[in-house]
């Protein structure tokens, strides 16, 4: 993605922003998907101050969350 950032090529960070969101849909992660939707929306608007912004969030919850793994009884 960032190089599509970089070259402001901004249908293909829509495309990688809806694989993104439909992935994260699949694994039930609620948050990531949200996040794509926003990257996909910023991307549609071809704004890129908001797409630099949009997808450092990713990379933050990314780098916050916690798994906790349970093993079932």
């Amino acid at each position: 993605m960032a190089k599509a950032q970089d070259g402001d090529d901004f249908e293909r960070i829509r495309m990688i922003a809806r694989r993104l969101k439909a992935n994260a849909r699949d694994y039930g992660f609620e948050q990531v998907r949200q996040l794509a939707s926003l990257i996909e929306h910023c991307a549609r608007v071809e704004d890129p101050g908001a797409i630099r912004e949009a997808t450092d969030a990713p990379g933050q919850y990314v780098t916050h969350v916690q798994v906790i793994y349970r093993r079932p009884p």
